[in-house]
């Protein structure tokens, strides 16, 4: 499914009257808002390391962030691949922003910028969020890709669409 940036600008607000959630292009400026995120959802102790990578990754790949008043609540990022598809790369939405739309409008603005070049995303099995979200926006399951480091546990598959 592609979008356009009126049918992806504004994502549900809370019912606490909290600001809509605006979906925009990444800027440099927010690499280190991006990176603390990063390392508070999944419990990474050092946002250095991840400060630095942002910065070039917001250079180099599309990063798109939900932002809710001046609060940045989520992020998406993608990169071309050598053979013309577009990967998606990751996507973390606060916990607190959860299960109202911000993940899949994320996705859609990523999937609106990969025009019609195709798009592959790589999800372990016991995501099922993750997974119903990129079933849901058309994506298939592909390709088994392996375990994550010899754990059997992160066994992960290509999505394709």
């Amino acid at each position: 499914m592609r979008l356009n940036a009126i049918d992806m600008g504004r994502v549900r607000a809370h019912s606490t009257g909290a600001a809509p959630i605006r979906i925009e292009p990444a800027l440099h400026k927010d690499a280190g808002a991006i990176a603390k995120m990063e390392c508070r959802e999944w419990h990474v102790s050092d946002p250095r390391y991840a400060f630095y990578t942002w910065v070039l990754d917001i250079r180099y790949r599309t990063v798109v962030k939900a932002v809710s008043g001046k609060r940045i609540v989520g992020f998406a990022a993608a990169s071309p691949t050598a053979d013309g598809r577009v990967y998606l790369d990751v996507a973390i939405v606060t916990k607190s922003y959860r299960r109202r739309g911000v993940a899949r409008a994320l996705l859609r603005s990523l999937l609106a910028r990969s025009g019609d070049r195709k798009v592959v995303a790589l999800t372990w099995t016991a995501n099922s969020a993750a997974i119903s979200l990129l079933e849901s926006e058309g994506l298939v399951r592909g390709m088994h890709v392996g375990h994550l480091f010899g754990d059997p546990k992160r066994d992960y598959y290509e999505w394709v669409g």
